[in-house]
């Protein structure tokens, strides 16, 4: 508010900036909350048992691939055109601009576990039911808002060593990635993260 009414200052709209006394909130944030690797995999085989494991492409594409969930995010963009865009073939999943929260077209390397994942469980992203389904396991593990993404990011810094490359498959800047997910997990932990693959 306070640029466009500097706007319309300097266009003539109006004599003052009305917003300007208004003092600034600073609000700090602190670590996002993620998953160790123990409940990570307690997820991933609840979901595995869970109505006939509609739902595993869903959550391990959350996890393994850091896709943004809720109704407009890139899971839900990417469902409707699923076998155009996971290429396991040349190994990357294909996030165009109109799919990605930034618009601008990126790759995300499909790890061996995710590609176990994908190969073993082959119905839609989003079975009929869907919402009713992942509401339910979000509640079952107190799942908070891009908290699988957030656990995402953790495990390919930790495992990987890499914030440029965890920003680039990821969608995010280095400076968000090494503020927020350097050093939440070990490397053991990163690792055992990318082990998880389907029991059935």
């Amino acid at each position: 508010m306070h640029s466009f009414f500097e706007l319309s200052v300097r266009e003539g709209w109006c004599s003052t900036n009305p917003v300007t006394p208004i003092l600034k909130k600073t609000v700090t944030r602190g670590r996002p909350a993620i998953l160790l690797p123990q409940q990570c995999r307690e997820l991933m085989a609840y979901v595995e048992n869970y109505d006939n494991g509609k739902l595993c492409r869903y959550f391990a594409l959350a996890l393994f691939a850091g896709l943004r969930t809720g109704p407009s995010g890139e899971l839900h963009k990417l469902a409707q055109r699923a076998e155009e865009l996971i290429d396991l073939k040349n190994g990357v999943i294909h996030i165009p601009p109109e799919v990605a929260k930034t618009h601008t077209y990126r790759q995300v390397k499909i790890q061996p576990n995710l590609r176990r994942w994908l190969e073993r469980y082959t119905g839609p992203i989003l079975p009929s039911n869907h919402d009713r389904l992942i509401k339910h396991i979000r509640r079952h593990f107190s799942l908070s808002h891009d908290q699988l993404r957030h656990t995402f990011f953790s495990a390919w810094v930790s495992a990987f060593h890499s914030v440029g490359s965890a920003a680039i498959v990821g969608g995010n800047t280095e400076t968000i990635v090494k503020r927020h997910y350097l050093n939440q997990l070990t490397e053991t932990d990163g690792m055992d993260i990318w082990s998880i693959a389907p029991t059935h």
